[in-house]
């Protein structure tokens, strides 16, 4: 079927072209606006409200369900437009939905996992992509996670406060599940690269990277200036922190960040690499969680992805103590995981604590190059710019605040 690039272009029979391949009839529908709050730096998402029926059933108007669902297309400001199309973000989220989740979602269904036990993501009706470079294009509709109906609520304030334990634990719950399939879908399906067995998930930064990662020190440098007495901040402290801003180690970054090698290392596997509390959407209670936007997904070790959600999101005064629940919470969930699978791997505490520790800095400056939003954003505040300082102190105080060599990382 035809990439659609027009809104003109959605119509009624448009849509019954996608959804009849899903057992649905779709007899109106509305567009409701754009949803930001938060999302959509790399794309432009637009509601639509679908008035359903199960396909060949006869319906009456007052049978009619309501489907919510989202189109996803490029962002229209031309910088970005241009960012997601030629560094890949679009054509990486796409592979994510029709290629990867399929994939696990086959793979779960021949080891028989029950429904209760499986990675929650957001459902996918259809996607697609065309063109390469400035001639690139995509679309996705996807499950609106945030509708009126939906059970399901954005993390209303922002950066500005932690997330509270319940929220974070639901999160962990998710991302071990995610880190555990795709850990146990790689060994049973015995390749040795996710960039190898899913070519469009690899990664290119081009110049903006350099922009980012000058921009972000500058940023994080004011706002801990601005949130700490002089006098809090440890000896030395930032002439640690201006070795990372150096050229030596953003170009460290850059090399563990393509490099094709490090995708072969025993235990990597697919990451989020983009989880902050607007990448997800939680029950009103607390107690479920779903992850999304995966145009950042890379090939990473799994502590990537946690120790950047801690940090960004919910890293309090109390952070060893913190730290250790969320570590072991990961850790249970990713051996019952396994378990449910019949896969035999294990992943021990040692390790798990070993491997954050090693990765703790690729996420501070990762956090760090997103600080126009991260650090510095409508989203942030005093609060959240002091709790990032107190985490770079923290690492700083720990000597974890420095990157080791690559080798290190192929063993």
């Amino acid at each position: 079927m035809e990439l659609t690039e027009e809104m003109e272009d959605f119509t009624l029979h448009w849509f019954n072209n996608v959804f009849n391949a899903k057992g649905m009839q779709v007899h109106d529908f509305e567009f409701t606006g754009e949803t930001g709050q938060g999302r959509g730096f790399m794309g432009t998402l637009k509601k639509v409200e679908l008035k359903i029926s199960k396909l060949d059933s006869v319906a009456t108007d007052s049978a009619l369900e309501t489907l919510h669902v989202v189109l996803k297309t490029l962002p229209t400001d031309p910088f970005r437009k241009s960012y997601a199309s030629n560094d890949g973000f679009a054509s990486r989220e796409i592979s994510m939905y029709l290629d990867v989740f399929a994939k696990w979602e086959q793979f779960l269904d021949e080891r028989k996992v029950p429904s209760i036990n499986r990675f929650r993501h957001p459902i996918c009706y259809y996607g697609a992509e065309k063109g390469q470079g400035d001639k690139y294009n995509f679309l996705l509709i996807l499950e609106n996670l945030t509708a009126p109906s939906s059970d399901f609520v954005l993390w209303s304030p922002g950066f500005n406060e932690p997330l509270p334990w319940p929220a974070t634990a639901a999160v962990i719950q998710q991302i071990a599940r995610f880190h555990a399939i795709g850990i146990a879908y790689k060994m049973e399906k015995k390749f040795d690269s996710y960039y190898v067995e899913f070519p469009k998930l690899s990664h290119t930064l081009g110049p903006m990277f350099k922009t980012m990662w000058e921009q972000g020190f500058n940023i994080t440098e004011e706002a801990i200036r601005s949130v700490v007495d002089d006098s809090d901040i440890p000896i030395g402290f930032f002439e640690r922190f201006n070795e990372l801003r150096g050229d030596v180690c953003m170009n460290f970054v850059l090399k563990w960040f393509t490099d094709p090698t490090l995708a072969t290392v025993f235990g990597s596997t697919i990451c989020h690499h983009d989880l902050h509390s607007q990448n997800i959407v939680l029950s009103r209670n607390y107690d479920q969680a779903v992850l999304f936007d995966y145009q950042a997904s890379c090939v990473s070790n799994p502590m990537k992805d946690l120790s950047f959600f801690l940090i960004l999101n919910c890293e309090s005064a109390d952070i060893p103590s913190d730290r250790s629940r969320a570590l072991e919470l990961y850790h249970d969930e990713f051996e019952k995981m396994m378990t449910v699978m019949r896969v035999e791997y294990k992943y021990s505490m040692e390790n798990i604590r070993s491997d954050y520790d090693r990765h703790f800095a690729f996420s501070l400056v990762h956090i760090i190059t997103g600080a126009p939003i991260w650090i510095n954003g409508t989203k942030s505040s005093v609060t959240s710019k002091r709790r990032f300082a107190d985490v770079l102190m923290y690492a700083y105080n720990k000597n974890i605040l420095h990157f080791p060599d690559i080798p290190s990382y192929l063993t």
